[in-house]
Parts: structure tokens; sequence; C-alpha cells
């Protein structure tokens, strides 16, 4: 389950470093957009890392790995009592 979108201005961003050249990202931003209505949210996770196999037919490694994942979410408030994500 993902985190909703609140009515804040905040976010985080974590940077990491690991064996096999790997590299690690992730954060989230929220952000109001209207003060009494609209909120938004963005988040993203990242990884990449080399192969931990030696490929003996042309020296470059095997088994690596490349993922980027994005996420979106809005809360819009329409009154006090109703809200729509």
């Amino acid at each position: 389950m993902q985190t909703k979108a609140k009515h804040e201005d905040s976010g985080e961003l974590t940077l990491g470093f690991g064996d096999y050249a790997e590299r690690r990202a992730s954060g989230f931003a929220n952000m109001v957009i209207d003060k009494d209505h609209l909120a938004a949210r963005f988040a993203f996770a990242y990884r990449e890392n080399d192969g931990t196999i030696d490929n003996l037919a042309d020296g470059s490694t095997l088994n690596g790995k490349k993922t980027l994942a994005l996420r979106g979410a809005l809360k819009w408030q329409l009154l006090p009592a109703t809200t729509a994500m």
C-alpha cells in the first residue's frame, strides 16, 4: 500500500552504494497545490548493479540489474467531509 498525499510540503532523498558497482536512490516529495483542496505526492526508487558472473565469451558481466519505479498520487478534498484519492 502506498503512502497517501498529504497537505504539507515535505520530501526525502536516500542514496546508497555497494558491491559490484551497486547504486541506489529513493525518495519522495509531498506538495500542496491548493491550500484547502489539493495535494500531490511523487515517489521513486532506482537500483542498478553490475553483474556478478563473468562472461568468458566477451569479457562482460552477466546477472546485472537495473530497475526504476515511479508513483504519483493526488488528494482532492472537495468539501470538509469528502475526500477523493
